[in-house]
């Protein structure tokens, strides 16, 4: 599944079991997700966007990004 946060969006999303994901961000639209069991999560973000990854469990693939941040566990 693909979705796409732009302009000024703000959303939470939950991704747990054996789910994929594709996230874009972009513009300055902020993002939180959490991550559970054998989720597969892809995030591609650009400008002034921000994504929060709160990983539980799962595969998250993302290039490097100062406006990505990826905590594990009980960070």
């Amino acid at each position: 599944m693909d979705m796409s946060y732009d302009k000024f969006s703000v959303g939470t999303i939950y991704l747990r079991h054996n789910s994929a994901l594709n996230i874009i961000a972009k513009d300055n639209a902020k993002v939180f997700i959490f991550t559970y069991d054998n989720c597969i999560l892809n995030i591609k973000c650009s400008d002034s966007a921000i994504v929060y990854v709160y990983n539980h469990g799962g595969s998250i693939n993302y290039d490097i990004n100062e406006n990505i941040l990826v905590r594990y566990g009980n960070d």
